[in-house]
């Protein structure tokens, strides 16, 4: 896997009352898996825009009310693309050549 990302970030403060923080970060990855006699080569290019706003007011000299919103992303990992093997007492999961990205379940 490999991945590049660019990410800004500031901070305000435009009166003593308040202060906020701000960030945004664009991420990029490239996953490739080859084939085998199991499943096909994979290759994915996701993609995502994050961010996150911090505001802090201040109440009182020693009272502040903070808040917080963000979003996150997780770019797949290999357990994600493909789950293989022993899923829960008898139950198996292989690929489909034939269906890209889908499981069967077998029982054992």
């Amino acid at each position: 896997m490999d991945s590049a990302a660019v990410n800004l970030s500031g901070d305000w403060d435009p009166a003593n009352l308040l202060e906020m923080t701000t960030g945004i970060r664009y991420s990029r990855f490239r996953i490739k898996l080859p084939a085998n006699e199991i499943y096909d080569a994979v290759k994915l290019t996701p993609a995502n825009l994050t961010g996150n706003l911090h505001l802090i007011l201040s109440l009182r000299p020693n009272l502040k009310l903070v808040s917080n919103i963000g979003r996150g992303f997780r770019p797949p990992n290999i357990f994600d693309l493909a789950t293989l093997g022993l899923l829960r007492q008898n139950h198996i999961c292989i690929c489909r050549r034939n269906h890209p990205g889908r499981a069967r379940h077998r029982t054992q």
